[in-house]
């Protein structure tokens, strides 16, 4: 069977937050227990929302919807003439396909009476079951149970111990097979298994610093990790595409980053509002990729928020050196810096923008969702290209 968590960790983003509704999706505020679960997958292509633009985190997600949330997470995309079994599915039932696949992947069967009850919500042990024999694990039957509310006697009580050891699961006395699942409780544990994988870890616990491989360099200050988690760089700000200094600040991280391994060091705040991991970024030699660029004249200081404000004294040293030797952007090449561009309540839309630099500081300075429709983090791309 093929490892799909593997290729979800595979597929598995602009401005700092300035507060929840900001965020891509309005329901899923920084304080909601699941954002860091929700943000790490969407940032990957693995989640979506609604039509309406929300989540729905603390909606109950039934069988057959958690089977195409795991699937399609997991790249896998179901033959459109597949069709299941199960006599309680018809033909014409939206999610014939994702239950076929599932089953033919062994990762679900019917009841005792040989149905499926797609429609009826996960509960905790389903959903524990499924996510993990979809990745191929298969526990032993433990000799003790964890869970007061386990016995060893139970059909769930292998999944419920790995989840335990893993801490896929909350700490606490009770496993609660029987509980509902929530959107947001599922990809918790769909975000807890990948980032063990992807990181390498014997069981789930978030770190502040870790190793990477940088596989994609979009300019000076956004890049992508080989398994595909987008950064942004905390503390400064490099020329856009299409300035005429752009080209010298992504020449230079490539030089000395691309396809290379790379410590980063995740700011407490972790992501922006379009998903990206923020972090200082430093090579196998230690140097740090944020000092390199204020040195060469190729950023400015920049740190709109609490991410990256131990690096403010230093960043700006650094600058200072680097106007007074009139080198980069301070030898007049380029763009005016941004305090030039006026108030915010000056200009509104795209049209009025005059560069890419302009859109820019509107967009991160004054909250100007106008100027970025589909929320990329990239702002009027008439000015600002791809």
């Amino acid at each position: 069977m093929k490892k799909l968590l593997v290729a979800l960790a595979l597929i598995f983003a602009a401005p700092v937050a300035f507060g929840s509704a900001d965020y891509l999706f309005p329901d899923v505020a920084e304080e909601h227990p699941n954002f860091e679960a929700i943000y790490f997958l969407e940032a990957r292509g693995v989640i979506d929302g609604y039509e309406d633009g929300n989540f729905g985190p603390d909606d109950p997600v039934s069988r057959v919807q958690s089977l195409k949330i795991l699937l399609l997470g997991s790249n896998i995309f179901p033959d459109e003439n597949l069709r299941s079994q199960f006599p309680d599915v018809p033909s014409t039932h939206w999610g014939q396909r994702f239950i076929a696949e599932a089953a033919n992947r062994g990762i679900v069967s019917g009841d005792d009476s040989g149905t499926f009850r797609s429609d009826a919500i996960l509960n905790c042990a389903e959903a524990t079951k499924i996510l993990l024999l979809a990745n191929d694990i298969s526990p032993a039957t433990p000799t003790a149970a964890s869970f007061a509310d386990v016995a060893i006697s139970d059909w769930f009580a292998p999944f419920s111990e790995y989840s335990k050891n893993k801490k896929l699961v909350g700490d606490s006395e009770n496993f609660r097979p029987a509980e509902e699942m929530t959107r947001g409780d599922f990809v918790e544990m769909m975000y807890r298994l990948a980032y063990i994988r992807e990181n390498e870890l014997d069981y789930f616990h978030p770190i502040d610093e870790r190793e990477v491989v940088i596989s994609k360099v979009y300019d000076g200050d956004t890049f992508t990790t080989s398994t595909g988690e987008k950064l942004r760089l905390i503390g400064v700000d490099t020329p856009e595409k299409g300035e005429s200094l752009d080209p010298a600040a992504t020449k230079l991280v490539k030089n000395l980053i691309l396809d290379k391994k790379v410590t980063i060091k995740v700011c407490p705040e972790k992501r922006d509002r379009y998903g990206r991991t923020l972090a200082q970024v430093f090579t196998a030699d230690g140097i740090s990729i944020g000092r390199e660029l204020i040195s060469a004249g190729l950023a400015r200081e920049y740190i709109p928020s609490k991410c990256g404000i131990e690096l403010e004294d230093e960043y700006l040293a650094l600058q200072k050196i680097a106007e007074d030797s009139k080198v980069g952007i301070w030898a007049g090449e380029s763009e005016p810096p941004s305090e030039f561009f006026g108030e915010c309540d000056s200009k509104n839309f795209c049209t009025e923008m005059t560069s890419c630099a302009e859109a820019r500081y509107f967009l991160q300075n004054c909250e100007l969702g106008s100027l970025d429709a589909d929320s990329d983090g990239i702002p009027c791309e008439s000015l600002c290209g791809e």
